[in-house]
């Protein structure tokens, strides 16, 4: 008997994205607001002219629990 406990293979997931979506987009400022039902991840570009949203992520207190202890 091994020590290890034998780990079962993730099932693959294939994800498409469109073009825009791909690049990605550079965020050097974070933004979380919170109710009790969702998070708001607001990714932000701060530069000296002013501050711009680049994206805004809304997750569940479930799935930020799950982010945080990844």
């Amino acid at each position: 008997m091994s020590d290890n406990p034998t780990r079962q293979a993730s099932p693959q997931v294939q994800i498409n994205a469109n073009d825009e979506v791909a690049r990605g987009r550079y965020s050097n400022n974070m933004l979380v607001t919170h109710t009790r039902e969702e998070f708001i991840l607001d990714f932000l570009l701060s530069a000296p002219n002013g501050t711009q949203l680049v994206s805004r992520v809304m997750v569940s207190p479930g799935h930020m629990k799950r982010v945080l202890s990844a």
